[in-house]
């Protein structure tokens, strides 16, 4: 039996998806004065962080499990619409290495840590466009809505998080949940299959 398309590859996609909303609400619990709503992610990471070491660990292993995932999706996606499955693969491959890999190496204050997790969040904020297409050939109409809306909503949060503001924290961590929910129904669809 292929590891591909397996149980275990999808439950490796959730533990990714989970673990990334999960881990650094709970590292945060352990730098002092740092705030959930006000603060970044990536602060966790910066070099003066009493949780940098565990944070840039969790990033090399979220960004892995999302590369091994990138591969999985395409796979699935292959079979209703071949060139969709490959942009999935490329978005889904550059959110684990601009976002999670590149920013688990670079300082948070680095401009390449800026520029990669910019064009990470971008590329995954993107995903959710791509899955409505395919759900959409493949005929499932209510699928494609709720992609859509979820893009929408991510285009909403991309903005709040721009924006200069004391809830940047939040918008990035509900942007990140948002944007995460297409790839979190497709890995829990396809461990119930």
């Amino acid at each position: 039996m292929s590891f591909w398309g397996s149980k275990l590859s999808w439950i490796l996609l959730i533990i990714a998806i989970v673990g990334d909303v999960i881990v650094p609400y709970i590292l945060g619990l352990f730098y002092p004065n740092y705030s959930q709503i006000r603060d970044v992610m990536s602060i966790l990471g910066n070099p003066n962080s009493p949780v940098k070491s565990y944070y840039n660990a969790w990033l090399m292993i979220v960004g892995t499990l999302l590369l091994i995932s990138a591969f999985n999706l395409y796979k699935n996606y292959n079979r209703v619409y071949k060139l969709f499955s490959l942009v999935v693969f490329i978005l889904v491959s550059t959110f684990a290495i601009g976002d999670c890999i590149i920013s688990s190496i670079f300082s948070t204050y680095s401009q390449i840590h800026s520029i990669g997790s910019g064009i990470g969040f971008t590329a995954l904020a993107l995903v959710s466009l791509i899955i409505s297409a395919i759900y959409f050939r493949d005929s499932n109409f209510i699928g494609s809505i709720m992609c859509i809306v979820l893009f929408i909503l991510s285009l909403v949060l991309f903005i709040l998080f721009l924006v200069p503001s004391s809830l940047i924290g939040l918008w990035q961590r509900l942007l990140l949940v948002v944007i995460y929910l297409p790839l979190l129904n497709e890995g829990v669809n396809n461990i119930k299959k």
